[in-house]
């Protein structure tokens, strides 16, 4: 005897083909798709203050192979109490690419503004790097303006998760110009207290280049 679903098995069933369908646009575009996964560990040191350390792992291809940029980055967050966090970090990668091999080293500035407005989590985020490289003739200014929009959408898959997406845009000295857009979505799945999974999919426009689809996958983790 077939019986029909719950509307809590209608929401498992299109929480998994969501997933999936996060997976396709990136795999689907072949040399124009990327894989990027993130690591994150953070721990509050005091009432405004935190320390986090952070990786990425970027590949040219999926399924997850042909590593091109491997970034670890460090930095320490003070709330202000109004709303405002303030984060310096420095972040180093690793770049082999079109058969050469260099560095970047990155200062940040970070600021992040948040506010929760109708139930919807919203963070405003600029970030000022001054981003040094081998070739010192590629070393500049960037400025990146993000705006992260979340909303907890309760229990998927018998965990708690929250649905956000969010556009940046990029501008850096030496173009003197907005040349890119990135639009991130996707879900941050908490599988424990401390413990969460990011699955989402980004794409990013760059002038004068073709459109790279990414897929995303981040563990973060907070030390209590």
């Amino acid at each position: 005897m077939v019986t029909g679903l719950k509307g809590r098995d209608v929401l498992k069933a299109a929480f998994l083909v969501f997933l999936v369908s996060l997976f396709l646009p990136s795999y689907s575009y072949g040399d124009n798709s990327e894989h990027w996964n993130d690591l994150y560990l953070s721990r509050k040191i005091g009432r405004a203050t935190s320390l986090s350390l952070a990786s990425r792992t970027k590949f040219n291809d999926i399924p997850f192979d042909d590593v091109y940029i491997v970034s670890l980055k460090l930095g320490s967050g003070y709330g202000t109490g109004w709303n405002l966090t303030i984060t310096p970090s420095y972040r180093i990668d690793w770049i082999d690419k079109k058969d050469k091999d260099e560095y970047e080293n990155r200062y940040s500035l970070q600021l992040d503004y948040r506010k929760t407005v109708r139930g919807i989590n919203t963070t405003f985020t600029q970030i000022s790097e001054l981003r040094y490289f081998t070739q010192a003739t590629r070393d500049h200014i960037r400025l990146r303006f993000r705006l992260n929009m979340s909303r907890n959408i309760g229990t998927m898959l018998n965990r708690r998760a929250s649905f956000y997406i969010m556009p940046e845009i990029f501008y850096d000295d030496i173009k003197n110009e907005i040349f890119r857009f990135r639009f991130y979505s996707g879900f941050n799945i908490a599988l424990k207290d401390n413990i969460s999974l990011k699955i989402g999919y980004i794409l990013q426009n760059e002038k004068d280049k073709d459109d790279i689809h990414l897929f995303n996958t981040g563990l973060g983790w907070k030390i209590i």
